[in-house]
Formats: structure tokens, sequence, C-alpha cells
């Protein structure tokens, strides 16, 4: 039996995605493990470079698609590839996600046993911006939030000058912050973000999980054959699965048993400063997304579900 698959999204970074799967290669238990590099659609000679540094490995499979799904539908297509295997744990990552927790698996089991939600998050913490992403909201105003999140996309579109602008001066300030220990950033932390605490809870039930790593468990795997829906494609993906296990009465946690590393940026060679148009279609995408999950809010497709159930 396998006990857990990981499945890694990859497009075009060779470094990000070796360093994942190099990662959980170092974990304990690699018997139990299966690995699944699903490449989205990457144009370029990438995928050959890790088949090629990780051949010797039999627990790493590969697969292609022929065209960008984007990240939504890519993640569902390798979560589709892991359910074939009936692992008990299907762990949904980045190809910027670095496990260091030798024993991450036997965490994952305690966790599991102990609480038996459907999805889990980890602590997921980034060190180019010296933050901890995950969960990305507690369960409490989700709305107001997203409202709060389109009106900051839409200024940045209009005034995307000083949005550079903005990256420009976290870029030159960049060596000054890295001689800064890293217990001061956790204090500066505490004071500015009221929520800081929220990362330090050993648990938290039913937040917004941070979406670069989510660990489906037997109870979801066995009902669901999607992790991420409706497509939002690149963004608002975590909103819409909190919404979900929410309305269906599916009990998702944070632990910061559990530890990752976000390496955001490492596909480009954590270049700070964006272009005009990179900028544009980020707040594009994502204003498209929150606008579904909005839309999903007012006509709910699990409330209707369960509505239908009754009736029959």
């Amino acid at each position: 039996m396998v006990l857990v698959c990981f499945t890694i999204l990859h497009y075009k970074s060779a470094v990000a995605t070796s360093k994942c799967i190099a990662s959980i290669l170092k974990l304990k238990g690699q018997n139990d493990i299966r690995i699944i590099v699903y490449d989205n659609g990457s144009n370029d000679d990438s995928l050959d470079h890790i088949r090629e540094r990780f051949h010797d490995f039999n627990n790493v499979e590969y697969h292609k698609s022929t065209s960008n799904d984007g990240f939504t539908k890519g993640n569902n297509n390798a979560y589709l590839l892991a359910k074939r295997k009936s692992p008990k744990f299907i762990v949904c990552l980045n190809n910027d996600i670095e496990i260091r927790q030798k024993d991450f698996i036997a965490l994952l089991n305690d966790v599991y046993t102990k609480y038996h939600p459907y999805i889990i998050g980890p602590d997921v913490y980034c060190p180019k911006e010296k933050q901890h992403q995950s969960p990305l909201h507690q369960k409490d105003g989700i709305e107001q939030y997203v409202y709060s999140c389109l009106e900051k996309e839409q200024w940045q579109f209009n005034h995307v000058d000083q949005v550079i602008n903005e990256y420009v001066r976290f870029d030159r300030t960049k060596s000054v912050r890295n001689m800064i220990p890293y217990k001061l950033w956790e204090l500066r932390l505490k004071i500015l973000h009221r929520n800081y605490n929220k990362y330090y809870n050993k648990t938290m039930c039913n937040p917004v999980l941070q979406g670069s790593c989510i660990i489906a468990t037997p109870e979801y795997i066995n009902k669901e054959q999607v992790l991420f829906e409706p497509d939002t494609e690149f963004y608002g993906e975590e909103l819409l699965l909190a919404l979900k296990c929410k309305t269906l009465g599916y009990l998702t946690l944070y632990s910061n048993k559990l530890k990752v590393v976000h390496w955001h940026g490492i596909a480009s060679g954590f270049n700070n400063i964006p272009t005009v148009e990179s900028i544009r279609q980020k707040n594009i995408r994502t204003i498209h997304s929150y606008k579904i999950y909005l839309q999903t809010v007012k006509n709910n497709p699990w409330e209707k579900a369960i509505s239908n159930e009754h009736k029959d």
C-alpha cells in the first residue's frame, strides 16, 4: 500500500522542482512514498533534465500535459493520477516547496490520527519575504477579506508605476534586511500584525489554508474526485476549497507540527522587480478568481447538492 503520494506541479523550472523532489527523497519511509511530477505544459526541456537527475529512483514518475492548464486544473489532474494509487494521503505541492522535516510522514500520521480531518495544511514559511503564509485567513470574515483584496488588486492595476517603485525600494534594502536576525523579524511581525499568533497556534480548525501545500486525507480522497473547484485557473483556489469544506461539513485543519519552506521566486532566480506586464497579468487573474469566489458564494453548488439530497 502507498502511504503518501506527493504530487508536484512542474512548470519550466528544473531548479525548483529538483529541489522539491530531493527534499522528499530524504524523508523517512521511502518504501511508502510515491512522487508524481506533473508537467503543466512546459515548452522547454526542463522535464528531461529532471528525469535524468532522478532516473535511479523508481518511486518518482512523470506525466506531461501538452498545454498549460493553469494551477487549478493542473493540480486536479495530478490529484486524479495520485488517487489511482489508492494512497492514504495525497500531498499536493507547488514545485517551489521544500520539506525539511525528515519525520514529516510520521508527524502527518499523528495529526491525522488525532483529528481525522479531510484536509490538512502545514505551517508554510517563505524565507524571501520572512513570512508565515498559512493559514491565509481565519474562518470568519472571509467575504470582507475578498472585497478588500479586490480593491487592492484594482488599485495596483491602476497604479502599476507605484507598485514597481515599491518593489525597487524593497530590492534596494534586501542586503540590510538579510542582516537582521530572524527573532527581530518575528518580533516585528508580532507588533505589526494582530493575527500574528495564528501561525503559532498548534492547530486551527476550518481556516483558509495556503495552496502551496495541501494535504488530502482518506476522508476527502474517498469522497472527492477533484481537489480544487470551480476552476479559477491561477488564484483563489484556497478560498473555494474552504467554502466547499465548510458547506459540506468537512473538517480542515492547520497544524504547526507540520512545516514546509516555500521558496517563492526561485523559478525566476528570486528576481524582486517584476515587469508592468506581469503585475497587470497577476491583477487580472486575481480579480477574475475573486469574482468567481463571490459568485460561488451567492450560488453555492454544494448547498444545492445537499438540498437535492434531502429532497430525494
